[in-house]
């Protein structure tokens, strides 16, 4: 059987009964905070896709955006890499009880005291070299090499708090990313595109390297000014060796969908591994827990969704999805909201906890999933 074979679902573009009101809603408000532009799109498994904008995709021009722009996802990178370091463990070729230094010897401080779950995790305790980069406006065209982003935080101290162990490093999947390259012989950008973005036909999804554009339609990133007030910079085009396995990969919001519609479908991993990743540590804000590169945001309705979300100049990224992957959001933002947390809160509840459509026989409840996951 092929296990990239796609699902099949019937289904049709209109009729979907979420608050799209609701959602549409959330868009605008975060424009009219001064974010240029927004965009999410739906997948539902009875009713299709659908599509949501709000403002501009480009500011100088005022397009506003489609579903079909690109923008960077940033650590919605880290779910990618997680299921490929899965995979590998699926197939025999690592255990994720290894420990770093038996595939990276002495990359990092301590690196026999850490297993590959913790990285994928964060609760490995290392120190997150993005605190330790310089971030004018200049600097994000510097180019960085992984080993040399590693180095930067190589002699920190872990800081392990058993009370609170979970403490997010982008360190961590430059890590995973040098391991799949360790483990595999070929860089991970290759074992991505060859696992997952080419199977699934995920023809907008790029890991752009050293490209400092966005190829094909896209929209622009922005960065408000300090002054005069009210000004943005345009910093779509930047190295993004400055992110590399932690939050490198472009992408638009119907690929994420078709990703996420297959990882949480059983087409990407067994059910053992799938299981794995939602075995969860609480973390802070804005996740409620941290499994293994996926993060579980609980909606106010009580149940929960899994996704990640990212940030990188420019955009900020959001996917989820239920357990069932019977329903699906992607979002972006042209520039990081003031408020992130707040904005993908109030999008997730919009799209999972819809008000009463009034369909007979239509249950217009959370559409999330219970909350019965492990967390250690």
């Amino acid at each position: 059987m092929n296990r990239y074979a796609p699902q099949s679902h019937n289904s049709v573009r209109t009729g979907w009964c979420g608050d799209g009101t609701r959602i549409q809603e959330v868009l605008d408000r975060v424009v009219a905070q001064g974010v240029p532009g927004a965009v999410a799109v739906v997948w539902d498994v009875r009713w299709g896709m659908h599509s949501f904008t709000s403002g501009s995709a480009d500011v100088s021009t005022g397009r506003p955006p489609t579903v079909e722009d690109r923008f960077r996802i940033g650590s919605i990178t880290k779910m990618f890499l997680a299921t490929v370091v899965l995979q590998l463990a699926e197939e025999g070729k690592l255990s994720l009880d290894d420990k770093l230094s038996h595939w990276l010897p002495d990359i990092v401080r301590d690196a026999d005291a850490i297993t590959l779950r913790q990285i994928l995790q964060h609760t490995a305790g290392i120190a997150d070299f993005v605190t330790h980069l310089q971030h004018d406006n200049e600097s994000r065209f510097h180019e960085h090499a992984p080993g040399d982003l590693v180095k930067l935080v190589a002699d920190k101290p872990l800081s392990n708090d058993p009370a609170h162990p979970h403490s997010y490093s982008n360190t961590g999947y430059v890590l995973a990313g040098l391991l799949i390259e360790r483990v595999t012989g070929r860089e991970w950008r290759t074992e991505v595109h060859d696992r997952l973005i080419a199977p699934l036909g995920l023809y907008a999804t790029s890991m752009p390297l050293r490209q400092t554009g966005i190829a094909g339609p896209h929209l622009s990133g922005y960065h408000p000014d300090v002054v005069p007030e009210g000004s943005r910079s345009d910093v779509t085009e930047l190295s993004p060796t400055m992110a590399d396995a932690a939050g490198e990969i472009i992408s638009d919001a119907q690929d994420l969908i078709t990703f996420a519609r297959a990882l949480f479908g059983g087409q990407l991993l067994q059910a053992g591994h799938l299981a794995q990743m939602t075995e969860t540590v609480p973390s802070t804000e804005p996740m409620d827990a941290y499994g293994l590169g996926l993060v579980r945001s609980d909606l106010a309705c009580g149940a929960s969704v899994w996704g990640h979300g990212g940030k990188i100049p420019g955009f900020s990224a959001w996917l989820s999805a239920n357990a069932e992957a019977t329903c699906v959001v992607a979002a972006a933002t042209n520039q990081i909201p003031a408020d992130t947390t707040s904005f993908y809160r109030d999008l997730l509840d919009a799209v999972f906890s819809p008000v009463t459509c009034g369909v007979p026989g239509r249950d217009d409840g959370c559409h999330g999933t219970a909350r019965h996951p492990k967390e250690s």
